[in-house]
């Protein structure tokens, strides 16, 4: 009995420790991975799987509706073409809630970790700030994938100007992305890259003003650039970073899938609903379908004319907006 709770002790001790570690991280470089004890293959493979099936299903719908699947820029209810090769998606499937349950369970001590450590010196804070209450809640919840041949993306930020504002004067008005890699990430290989520190509210804009004024962008500044960090992480680690820091998915050069389940999670009173469009493409397939029945020649216009509307990747590469997430 004593053996056991000595060991619990220990367990225990050990965990905190590696949260406040975290925390750290968290706080003062905008990002953490926590994958020295990553989720069991039993809830990764199965997430996994249902989030790849979900994806084919999506792209089959989308080809059906007369996009290029591949090749344009669309944005639905259940998917959203992020960049050439990368989507965003909602899954409803019971296998990829119970691996998200499980990651947040593990992110939460690192929160509350983060909101004992004294506030950063970089961040700014209103008098009495932190009686607001802490109430960490998730939002949403999905995945990204990447398939081979996705290039990078531009770097970005997913906060709002709103949330920038809030969440420079309420240390506990946050957003946070936690994401879960369902294949191992190397080091520098096509997972997450980071820009160390710019989530500070004090540092954020000088910095990134400097790099624009010398370079243009963050991607053609070589000091900015030597700065940056793609981490690595197994398969069921975490990878817990604040919304309003700077990042880029790496392209994927090799891997024929790369698997991504997500949450949001909110602190205080932060807020974010933007990712997904209110426009069904299961219910515009549908709804397509049922009004032409069997006239394959008014089906074929039809799709023409969605194939007109949705725009190309390649008629996009001059507009950054297009393609952050």
């Amino acid at each position: 009995m004593l053996l056991s709770a000595l060991i619990a002790h220990q367990r225990n001790a050990y965990v905190s420790g590696r949260a406040s570690a975290a925390a750290s991280h968290l706080r003062d470089r905008g990002f953490a991975v926590l994958d020295h004890d990553p989720l069991d293959s039993s809830l990764v493979r199965p997430a996994a799987t249902a989030i790849c099936s979900e994806l084919d299903e999506l792209l089959d719908l989308a080809t059906r509706l007369g996009c290029d699947a591949n090749e344009q820029h669309y944005r639905f209810s259940e998917v959203c073409h992020r960049a050439r090769l990368r989507w965003d998606m909602r899954v409803p499937d019971a296998a990829v809630d119970k691996l998200v349950d499980a990651a947040v369970e593990r992110a939460m001590p690192v929160l509350r970790e983060l909101d004992a450590l004294p506030l950063h010196p970089d961040e700014r804070r209103l008098p009495l700030a932190r009686r607001l209450p802490l109430r960490p809640r998730v939002l949403m919840t999905g995945a990204i994938v990447s398939k081979r041949g996705a290039t990078a993306q531009r770097f970005h930020s997913d906060a709002q100007r709103s949330h920038f504002f809030w969440s420079t004067l309420l240390p506990r008005h946050r957003l946070f992305n936690l994401f879960v890699p369902l294949v191992d990430v190397e080091q520098d290989g096509f997972g997450t890259q980071f820009w160390p520190g710019s989530h500070l509210g004090r540092t954020r804009l000088p910095r990134y003003r400097a790099v624009i004024e010398r370079s243009g962008t963050i991607e053609d500044d070589a000091e900015a650039m030597a700065a940056m960090e793609a981490p690595a992480c197994k398969a069921g680690g975490l990878m817990l970073f604040d919304y309003r820091t700077m990042h880029r998915g790496l392209p994927n050069l090799g891997c024929d899938a790369r698997p991504v389940a997500y949450a949001v999670i909110a602190t205080g009173a932060a807020w974010d609903t933007a990712n997904f469009p209110e426009n069904s493409l299961r219910q515009s397939v549908a709804s397509i379908e049922e009004a032409v029945g069997d006239d394959i020649e008014r089906l074929e216009a039809l799709r023409d004319a969605t194939a007109t509307y949705f725009p190309r990747w390649d008629e996009l590469e001059c507009d950054p907006s297009c393609v952050s997430f």
